[in-house]
C-alpha cells in the first residue's frame, strides 16, 4: 500500500487545513423550508465580522469571507482572520472578490485598494494608478485582470503587472460590475449595461462602446458568465439572461417578482451543479429556480426568507462549494450554510439498517448513501417511489457506526467507521472491500474523508491522516 501517513497531531491539523470538512457539523443544522437545513457561522464562532459582503472558495477548499471589517479564511471548523498590519490604516473593508484561472484570490476594498492572496496571506497590491473609490467587481480575460472602480473607471492589470486605467468613457458614470469576455468588456453602471472593445494592438479601449436594448437604464449590480449565457443582475429590474454565442448577445430570459422570485433586487447569482438557478437579494432573502426536465422555459420558484427559516433576508453573495453545499453571505448574521436535508423526503416505513443516521451523501448516479450506527444503506428515489439496499458484512461492508461517506472522481464510495476502519465500494463491480490501515485501534476510527482536485482521497483518523489514489493504493 502506498499512502502518505501524517502523525497524529500535525497530521490532523494539516488534513483539516487542506480539506473542507462539513460532515461533522451536518446534524447541528436548524430546519429550513423545503428540505434544507441551515447552519450559521458568525463573529461568535470566530468570523471577523457579521456583515459579510462576499464568499469565494479557493482550490484547496478554504472559504474566504470578505466582511466590512476584515478578511476571514474558513476550513470548515475554524476561522483565521486577517486585518491590516498597520493599525493606523483603514480596515479591510472588502467590497468584491474573485478567483482567477490560476487559482489566485483577489479582493477589492471599499477604499480602492486591492488585496491578493500570496502564500495563504493577503498582500496589498501597490498600483501606479490611484484608485480612490470602491472596487465593485473583478474579472479576467487572457490572463489579464480587469478591475471595476466605482468612480475611477476600469483598470487592466496585464500578466507582467503593468496597469492601464480607462476612465474617459466613464467620467459621467458610476461602475458597479464588470465581465471580461475575450476582447469584449462588459461594464455595469448606474445607467445600465455597456460593452467596450479592448484593442490589444494599441492597449486601448474603444470609448464609443455599445449599449444593450434589452437591458433598462438602471443600476447593474452583478455580471457573470456560465457556459453560453451572461447573467445580468439589476437593482430594481430583476435578472436578465443573455445568450453569448458568437459574440452576439440576445435576451433569453428575464426573471422578476412577476415570475415568482422574491425581489427585483439581484445581488448575486449561482448556477449550481444540478443547474438550478439561485438568486440573492438584499432584503427579500434567496430565490431558487428549478428547471423541469432540462427545460429552459418550464420551472418552479422556491423562496427562502425569514418567514420560513432564514435568520436574515439581506443576502450579498451566494456560492456552492466543492461538496455541493450552498453558502450565503448575510449582511448582519454572518454566513449561512444550506445543506439539503434528504431525510425530510423519506417515508417513515423505509427499512434502513438503522434509523440512527450519522451521515449521508448523494452520488453522481442519484443514489443516496446513508451511514447509520449499524452500517450502510443505499436509497434510490423516483418521485414518491423508493427502493432500499441494506448492505451487510457478508457483502464486504462494515456493520458498525459509519462516521464518513465520500464519492471520489471515479464514482467509488468511501466509507469510514468508528471501529472497523476504512472501506471502499466500486460500482463497476458492485463489490466492497476493506482497506487495511495501521493496526493501532486509533487508526480504525475514521473522522472524515474528502478529496482534492488531483483526485487523491484524504482520510483523517484518530491516529493520523492517509492519502490514497482512487484505487485505494
Amino acid at each position: 500500500m502506498r499512502c502518505i501517513h501524517l502523525m497524529k497531531h500535525s497530521g490532523e491539523k494539516y488534513f483539516t487545513a487542506l480539506c473542507f470538512i462539513v460532515s461533522g457539523i451536518f446534524f447541528s443544522f436548524s430546519s429550513l423550508a423545503d428540505g434544507y437545513k441551515s447552519k450559521y457561522f458568525t463573529s461568535e464562532t470566530g468570523l471577523a465580522q457579521d456583515y459579510v459582503q462576499n464568499i469565494v472558495q479557493d482550490n484547496r477548499g478554504f472559504l474566504w469571507l470578505g466582511t466590512n471589517n476584515g478578511l476571514s479564511r474558513f476550513d470548515g471548523m475554524q476561522f483565521v482572520n486577517f486585518f491590516p498590519k498597520d493599525t493606523a490604516a483603514n480596515s479591510y473593508d472588502i467590497s468584491s472578490s474573485f478567483k482567477d484561472s490560476k487559482g489566485v484570490m483577489w479582493f477589492g476594498l471599499n477604499n480602492g485598494g486591492i488585496l491578493r492572496i500570496k502564500d495563504k496571506i493577503p498582500e496589498l497590491i501597490s498600483l501606479d494608478k490611484t484608485l480612490s473609490s470602491s472596487i465593485n467587481g473583478i474579472s479576467e480575460s487572457g490572463g489579464a485582470i480587469w478591475i471595476a472602480s466605482q468612480s475611477n473607471g476600469i483598470l487592466r492589470i496585464d500578466t507582467t503587472g503593468k496597469t492601464t486605467l480607462f476612465s474617459e468613457a466613464f467620467k459621467d458614470l458610476l461602475v458597479f460590475s464588470i465581465l471580461a469576455d475575450g476582447d469584449n468588456i462588459l461594464v455595469g453602471t448606474n445607467e445600465g449595461l455597456f460593452g467596450y472593445k479592448y484593442l490589444s494592438s494599441s492597449s486601448s479601449l474603444d470609448n464609443k462602446g455599445w449599449s444593450f436594448n434589452e437591458i433598462p437604464d438602471t443600476k447593474i449590480l452583478f455580471l457573470s458568465e456560465h457556459e453560453e449565457f451572461i447573467y445580468v443582475g439589476t437593482e430594481d429590474e430583476g435578472l436578465f439572461v443573455l445568450s453569448n454565442k458568437n459574440g452576439n448577445a440576445e435576451l433569453k430570459a428575464h426573471y422578476t417578482v412577476e415570475n415568482g422570485i422574491a425581489s427585483n433586487d439581484v445581488q448575486s447569482v449561482l448556477i449550481d451543479k444540478e443547474r438550478n438557478l439561485w438568486i440573492a437579494s438584499f432584503g427579500k432573502g434567496i430565490s431558487k429556480i428549478i428547471f423541469k426536465d432540462n427545460s429552459k422555459t418550464e420551472y418552479e420558484v422556491k423562496n427562502y426568507n425569514t418567514s420560513n427559516g432564514l435568520k436574515n433576508d439581506f443576502i450579498r453573495d451566494i456560492i456552492q462549494d466543492h461538496e455541493r453545499n450552498i453558502w450565503a453571505a448575510t449582511y448582519g448574521s454572518g454566513i449561512v450554510m444550506l445543506n439539503e436535508d434528504i431525510s425530510t423526503r423519506f417515508f417513515s416505513n423505509i427499512n434502513l439498517r438503522s434509523t440512527n443516521i450519522q451521515t449521508l451523501i448523494k452520488d453522481k448516479r442519484g443514489y443516496f448513501w446513508i451511514g447509520t450506527d449499524k452500517g450502510v444503506s443505499r436509497i434510490s428515489l423516483n418521485g414518491v417511489e423508493h427502493s432500499v439496499v441494506n448492505y451487510t458484512e457478508a457483502q464486504g461492508f462494515p456493520g458498525d457506526l459509519v462516521n464518513a461517506l465520500y464519492e471520489d472522481i471515479e464514482g467509488n464510495i468511501w466509507i469510514g467507521t468508528s471501529n472497523s476502519g476504512l472501506f471502499q465500494y466500486t460500482p463497476s463491480t458492485n463489490s466492497a472491500r476493506k482497506i487495511q490501515l495501521n493496526d493501532d485501534p486509533l487508526f480504525r476510527y475514521v473522522n472524515s474523508i474528502s478529496g482534492d482536485k488531483l483526485g487523491f482521497v484524504w482520510v483523517s483518523t484518530k491516529g493520523g491522516a492517509y492519502r490514497f489514489g482512487t484505487n485505494g493504493f
